[in-house]
């Protein structure tokens, strides 16, 4: 049977903001929130804006090249 899940290859620096926003959260809300969290909330919640506004840069740079 296939794996059904696969993890986040994230640079170190990205990681260590992650982590501390966990840290930080975990602290306002009483329980402990996992970097990994944030990012599945991102993804879940974030992702299509993402892509919008990624296809929107990318448009303008190459309208700035040609």
């Amino acid at each position: 049977m296939a794996d059904k899940r696969k993890g986040y290859n994230v640079p170190v620096d990205k990681y260590l903001k992650l982590e501390r926003m966990a840290v930080d959260m975990s602290y306002k809300v009483g329980k402990t929130i996992k970097w990994s969290e944030i990012i599945t909330y991102l993804i879940d919640n974030y992702a299509k804006d993402a892509v919008e506004d990624m296809i929107s840069q990318e448009t303008i740079k190459k309208k700035r090249v040609m």
